[in-house]
């Protein structure tokens, strides 16, 4: 199954700083990312992604780890 992100921003390695753009999922995996032109709806879920930040192909290795005292 396939699913497309619209209208949301995309921070991706070569970029500075998130921008307006689409991504397309197959299965588990990164299919298609724009930054202009509108990927192709067909045969995908659309999720409207306004208001979200995605990171195509970025890990957020953010943690907070305790240890007890």
């Amino acid at each position: 199954m396939d699913v497309l992100f619209s209208g949301g921003m995309l921070w991706d390695a070569a970029a500075a700083a998130p921008r307006p753009g689409e991504l397309r999922v197959s299965g588990q995996r990164t299919a298609a990312v724009s930054f202009g032109a509108a990927l192709p709806r067909e045969g995908a879920t659309v999720v409207n992604a306004a208001g979200a930040t995605l990171m195509p192909g970025l890990v957020d290795v953010h943690s907070h780890v305790s240890f007890p005292p």
